[in-house]
């Protein structure tokens, strides 16, 4: 949220529970996998109409800035993008 208000964005207060079901090993960063579902949600609340890149970079963004981790955007881009199969 620090990075969506830094570019401007009125992230407004809200509540949040956070629950998931990615198997372990799966090949994803959880970090990621939270960052890139609180980006899509708070897209779709609050109408910021971001691009799906745009969210993956906010959170890569963010990994960098707060744990300073200087990670890669695979993980992050293919959270923000995932769509659901059968």
């Amino acid at each position: 949220m620090y990075h969506l208000q830094k570019q401007g964005y009125n992230v407004k207060g809200f509540d949040c529970v956070i629950t998931g079901d990615i198997p372990i090993g799966a090949g994803m960063s959880s970090s990621a996998a939270v960052e890139g579902g609180l980006a899509v949600a708070l897209d779709h609340l609050l109408g910021f109409s971001l691009s799906r890149m745009e969210m993956a970079r906010i959170g890569q963004l963010a990994e960098h800035t707060f744990p300073g981790v200087k990670c890669g955007i695979m993980d992050h881009s293919r959270t923000c993008m995932a769509v659901k199969t059968a």
